[in-house]
């Protein structure tokens, strides 16, 4: 009798101990693949400034936005208009990031950026939004009250890309 209540002691013990791995094992790969929040998105190589470069804002047209979409590309892109104060400040800390990071982060205008697929998803300027392979990941909103901080303090706004945009030290 005792040893039939021991040995189902043991299967009880190892039942338990299987269920947490397996539970453990499939939490770390939900979070390693982002099911529990967004995960940081790792550009394209070709916009991480290596060796005798450094960060940059570039322009870009709705016909190249559409072509880095289509090859399914990951990027950071910043959306202005001319004349708007907020979004003048805003390119003061997309450069500083770009710079401060050696990132290739491109600048579209409100106006043309409406003729694009990423309209409707961004309705308003000014922005950053972050691509990976192809697909809107997120983007800064001018009407939360949650992005506020990131428009009003360069340190807010480097938190906001850091959680989502990884950089040298980040990449695999």
């Amino acid at each position: 009798m005792r040893g039939s209540m021991r040995r189902k002691q043991k299967i009880g013990v190892l039942v338990v101990a299987l269920v947490v791995m397996v539970l453990g094992g499939v939490l770390f790969v939900g979070a390693m693949a982002g099911w529990f929040g967004s995960a940081k998105v790792e550009l394209s190589s070709e916009y991480y400034c290596e060796e005798e470069c450094t960060g940059e804002v570039i322009s870009l047209s709705t016909e190249e936005y559409e072509e880095m979409i289509a090859a399914k590309k990951s990027f950071v892109l910043f959306i202005t208009q001319p004349g708007c104060y907020t979004g003048e400040k805003m390119r003061g800390y997309v450069t500083n990031y770009a710079d401060e990071y050696d990132l290739k982060v491109f600048e579209m205008m409100f106006s043309d950026m409406k003729k694009t697929s990423l309209y409707p998803s961004v309705k308003h300027y000014p922005s950053v939004a972050v691509i990976s392979e192809g697909k809107l990941v997120d983007a800064l909103r001018t009407d939360s009250d949650e992005d506020a901080p990131a428009y009003n303090d360069e340190g807010e706004f480097g938190k906001w890309m850091g959680e989502r945009v990884k950089v040298f030290g980040e990449r695999l």
